[in-house]
C-alpha cells in the first residue's frame, strides 16, 4: 500500500525505527487494555512487534500496516492495520492504536477515513469491518464518525485475555 497523506498526517509503512515512539504509548495499560497484546516492558518489545508486523505486511497481500505520523514534526503517534480476507480478498478488518497524548484531537478519525479509502482504491476492498470491546466508547465513536454501523457481536480468544466479546461494525458504503 502506498503512503497516504491527509491534512495533518502521513500514513507510511511502519518499521523498527518507530520503536521508540511506539514504546512511549505501548507501555501504558490505558492503551493496551483493549488490544490483543500486553503492555510493552522495554523498547525491545516494540522493536519485536514492529519487526514481525512490518515483515508480514511486506510478504503478504492479506495484511497492511501503517505508522500514523504527524506532518508537523514527523512524530509517529500510532499505527493502523488491516487483515484482508474472504473470497477474492474483498473484505478487511482494521485495528488501530494511538498515543494517548493525541487522543480527542480527531487524528484517528482522520487516519481511519484515509486508510479505508486506500483499502477500497488500492486493494479493491468491498467490505470494511472494525471491532471493539463494549467499554471502548472512543473506538465506537471513531467508527461512527467514519460511517460505520453495528453489524454483529462476536466472541474472540486473545492470548493475554481469554475470550472477549467484541462489537463489530461495518462501513456503510453506497457504491
Amino acid at each position: 500500500m502506498k503512503d497516504i497523506e491527509t491534512e495533518r498526517l502521513i500514513l507510511r509503512d511502519a518499521n523498527v525505527d518507530d520503536a521508540e515512539d511506539m514504546f512511549e504509548y505501548a507501555k501504558l495499560e490505558e492503551v493496551t487494555k483493549y488490544l490483543s497484546w500486553k503492555p510493552h516492558i522495554s523498547v525491545k518489545d516494540s522493536e519485536k512487534l514492529l519487526d514481525s508486523l512490518s515483515k508480514e505486511a511486506k510478504e503478504k497481500d492479506s495484511y497492511a500496516l501503517k505508522a500514523i505520523v504527524l506532518k508537523e514534526n514527523d512524530k509517529m503517534i500510532g499505527t493502523i492495520d488491516a487483515r484482508i480476507f474472504g473470497e477474492g480478498l474483498r473484505d478487511a478488518e482494521f485495528g488501530y492504536c494511538l498515543n494517548p497524548k493525541y487522543w480527542n484531537k480527531g487524528y484517528m478519525s482522520e487516519a481511519l477515513k484515509a486508510f479505508m479509502e486506500a483499502l477500497h482504491k488500492e486493494h479493491g476492498i468491498e467490505n470494511v469491518f472494525g471491532s471493539f470491546e463494549r467499554e471502548n466508547i472512543a473506538s465506537k465513536r471513531v467508527m461512527q464518525k467514519n460511517e460505520m454501523y453495528y453489524y454483529e457481536t462476536v466472541k474472540r480468544n486473545f492470548k493475554n485475555k481469554g475470550e472477549v466479546e467484541l462489537i463489530r461494525y461495518k462501513e456503510l458504503r453506497l457504491s
